[in-house]
This record gives C-alpha cells, sequence and structure tokens, in this order.
C-alpha cells in the first residue's frame, strides 16, 4: 500500500533498545534515505529489511539517543562544550513505509568511545567535546509486524 506506513516507538536505556510498539498509520511515508554506499559512516538510522537481509528502506535520524548535553560556558569569552549524560534513556519514534516483504527493522548507532575507568569529570568532558565517536553498527533488531496483525 504506497499510503500505509508503520509506527516505531523505541525505547532506550543506556545502549539496550526496546521496541515498544508498532502500529500502521495512514499517511505517505518520507523516502528513502541511500540503502548503500555507506558503510563505515557514522550516525544514527533504521533500516527496513526484507527475508533474505535486503535493504528496503533506510531513515537516518538526528540523535534520537543522546549521550551527551550542551553545557552554556560561564563566561561569554567560553564556548559551549559537550558533557556526557551518566544514565541515558527515553524514547523515540519513526515512521517507515510498509513494504511488501520487509521482515525486520534493525536499529543502527555510533556510540561514544567508552569512559575509561575512574574518568574524571573534565576528562569526560573533554573525550565527550573531542566527538570522538565509532562508525555505527547495529546495536538491535526487530522483526516487524504481520500485516494481519499489529
Amino acid at each position: 500500500m504506497a499510503s500505509s506506513t508503520i509506527r516505531l516507538v523505541f525505547s532506550y536505556e543506556g545502549d539496550q533498545v526496546s521496541l515498544e510498539s508498532a502500529q500502521r498509520v495512514e499517511m505517505l511515508p518520507l523516502p528513502s534515505h541511500a540503502v548503500s554506499g555507506y558503510d563505515g559512516e557514522a550516525g544514527f538510522w533504521v533500516e527496513v529489511r526484507d527475508g533474505a537481509d535486503r535493504v528496503l528502506h533506510r531513515r537516518v535520524l538526528h540523535e534520537p539517543m543522546p549521550h551527551s548535553v550542551e553545557v552554556f560556558p560561564e563566561s561569554a569569552d567560553d564556548q559551549f562544550t559537550q558533557a556526557p549524560v551518566a544514565e541515558p534513556r527515553g524514547s523515540f519514534d519513526v515512521i517507515v513505509p510498509d513494504i511488501p516483504g520487509a521482515q525486520v527493522v534493525g536499529v543502527f548507532a555510533s556510540l561514544p568511545e567508552p569512559a575509561p575507568p575512574a574518568e574524571s569529570a573534565v576528562d569526560a568532558a573533554a573525550r565527550v567535546s573531542a566527538g570522538r565517536i565509532r562508525p555505527a553498527r547495529e546495536i538491535a533488531r526487530f522483526p516487524l509486524p504481520a500485516e494481519d496483525g499489529e
């Protein structure tokens, strides 16, 4: 169906992602971002795949699982910095097209470098501000609902 989509609601705690709900919604789907040629890229996206594990649709998202927050400078001469979020948690949703043959959705993310043991707050802020992240990798995969049931 060209005008059918699936609204996926995810929750996360740290780097653990859960699919909370999947609901069919009648609306025009957004076009796909590139479905090939992005190996090694950083960022966050979801992929809809078929039974042969081919990417049918890819939707890039802007930081739905933030691991850092922007910190305002103490004086006008200072710059904004990034500070790590101690316990990242929350939820986000994404709309994907209801594609015939689609079977799974994969969640891909670039995660920050892990904190070294006993890292100071100053060192953590410097590490996060430097933006050292890894290429995106699949962090979760879920089956899509069958057409006759949610």
